[in-house]
């Protein structure tokens, strides 16, 4: 049986929940037949979202937010995940590999049965939600980070990510990002320019990523050692 051990606080009031709030990143620990893996699960205001092995393969679940009502949201071979509800929580945004491997971006709204991919989206990973829940941002191949908007039309580069893990965008369209795996935190617009950094690599550790915005202009990041 797949446990869920749920590392963080959720917002259940809709009406009293900003975007930022609407949508946090959690870590969770994830148990199937014996084997342990470090994943990342992502909630909202509408339930859980997470990438689980208990199939078989890496397919992408929801539950609501008591562990109950487990639903299987994909089913193709290969790896699903990096999933994010929308603030809305209308729809959920997912990497996964289409009929000739390639690795994009996929849409599912939560009442429709099929995801759709959103094209230009090849080699695609971390994707994020925009507070308007129409556009995502997310790290391209090639070093990139980009967004889409998820109605139709190409993607837009951002500015340069050579190795990103991970992004949040703000009601103010300011964009916190981890450019590579060994940097800090940096701030863009997400209209573009040129990134800031804005957080500072103290001795022993060796990385910053997974940026979440809080309230108030505030936010959360994973900091790594060099011990793990």
């Amino acid at each position: 049986m797949t446990r869920l051990l749920i590392k963080s606080g959720v917002v259940r009031d809709r009406e009293k929940a900003t975007p930022a709030e609407r949508e946090t990143r959690i870590s969770v620990d994830v148990y199937n037949a014996g084997n342990a893996a470090k994943m990342y699960a992502a909630l909202n205001y509408v339930g859980i979202v997470f990438t689980s092995e208990r199939s078989g393969d890496l397919e992408l679940w929801t539950c609501d937010l008591e562990g109950r009502d487990l639903r299987q949201v994909t089913d193709t071979l290969g790896y699903d995940g990096g999933a994010f509800y929308s603030p809305d929580g209308s729809k959920i945004v997912f990497v996964a590999a289409d009929s000739e491997g390639k690795r994009l971006l996929w849409i599912r709204r939560i009442r429709d049965s099929v995801a759709r991919q959103l094209p230009g989206t090849d080699g695609a990973a971390y994707p994020f939600w925009a507070p308007d829940s129409r556009q995502v941002g997310f790290f391209a191949a090639g070093g990139k980070l980009r967004k889409i908007d998820t109605s139709g039309g190409p993607p837009v580069t951002i500015c340069v990510a050579r190795n990103g893990k991970g992004g949040a965008w703000n009601e103010n369209d300011k964009i916190l990002f981890a450019p590579t795996h060994d940097a800090p935190i940096h701030l863009v617009s997400a209209g573009g320019g040129e990134p800031v950094p804005v957080t500072e690599m103290s001795p022993g550790i060796t990385s910053h990523r997974l940026p979440t915005w809080l309230p108030g202009g505030r936010f959360l990041y994973l900091a790594r050692s060099a011990g793990g």
